[in-house]
């Protein structure tokens, strides 16, 4: 037998051994490991998708709690220092995130000269200008109508605000998208959107050309969030600075010369009972935002 399998190897043959195909398979689960997370209290999937003229990823974010979604200005105070996307989510334990609003290359502010509401907290008091994308306290999303002060959006259980635009999908249905938005170029683009509080998605697009992607006008991504049953979305600062992060790594294609913008502010995810902001969230049962009849909320 020895010899049978000695002369087999001598003529470059095989003993039913597919090494190179059990190589590739593993390869291809650890990909996917890489781009899903799942704990009692949050739950994070991602894709890249491929439309043949783009490229861009959806992060599907589910959470136990309301208090998981979380905003922060960058390096911790409303103007500079700035810093990039993934040192601010690594500065607070957080397991995703993508950039917030546009920001003043001088100082830093983010949304300068707009309504400016973090934690809870008023750093800008001044009225809505339209187009002010809100988060309120109960996981909620919608966008400040003109007009509406800073009181206003507080007695409402507004918690964190940015501001970028335009407003996609208000409601269920998609907004018009007219006046200092209208345009038809396709551009790297970085938007959220939510189906109900608690479960929530991350678009980002790649473009410029890099990797094959030309990125996507307001009407296809608002069309990307339409398909996902978005109750509401909401684009946010695109080209250089859109940036999604997750676990420490960046996944889109960055236009600086590959290298991240550092921005004003983040949305970013944490995971209750964890880390530095996740450790002092506790939830109960009936509480979640997501059920199941198992004892896992999944």
């Amino acid at each position: 037998m020895v010899a049978v399998v000695f002369s087999a190897l001598l003529l470059g043959g095989s003993i039913c051994h597919p090494t190179g195909e059990i190589l590739a398979a593993e390869q291809q689960e650890n990909a996917e490991d890489d781009l899903n997370y799942e704990t009692d209290t949050l739950k994070v999937n991602i894709e890249q998708k491929d439309t043949g003229y783009t490229k861009y990823w959806i992060a599907h974010v589910q959470t136990f709690s309301t208090k998981q979604l979380k905003s922060a200005l960058c390096g911790g105070t409303y103007g500079n220092p700035r810093k990039t996307t993934s040192e601010e989510l690594a500065a607070h334990d957080g397991i995703i995130g993508i950039n917030g609003s546009a920001f003043s290359y001088g100082s830093g502010e983010p949304a300068p000269g707009k309504t400016m509401i973090k934690d809870g907290r008023v750093y800008n008091d001044v009225s809505s200008n339209g187009n002010i994308f809100c988060v309120t306290e109960d996981g909620g999303m919608f966008t400040a109508a003109a007009g509406m002060t800073t009181k206003d959006l507080l007695n409402r259980g507004v918690q964190d605000t940015y501001c970028f635009g335009p407003t996609l999908v208000e409601n269920g249905k998609a907004c018009e998208i007219s006046g200092q938005f209208h345009q038809t170029a396709r551009y790297q683009r970085a938007a959220v959107g939510m189906v109900n509080p608690g479960d929530y998605y991350l678009v980002v697009v790649d473009g410029k050309g890099y990797g094959g992607s030309q990125g996507m006008t307001y009407q296809e991504l608002q069309q990307v969030f339409l398909n996902l049953d978005c109750d509401y979305a909401y684009n946010l600062d695109g080209g250089g600075s859109a940036t999604l992060v997750f676990q420490g790594k960046v996944l889109n294609m960055l236009t600086d010369k590959g290298k991240e913008r550092a921005c004003g502010d983040i949305l970013y995810f944490v995971d209750a009972g964890s880390g530095s902001e996740g450790k002092d969230i506790v939830v109960h049962e009936e509480e979640g935002m997501i059920h199941s009849a198992e004892d896992s909320i999944w």
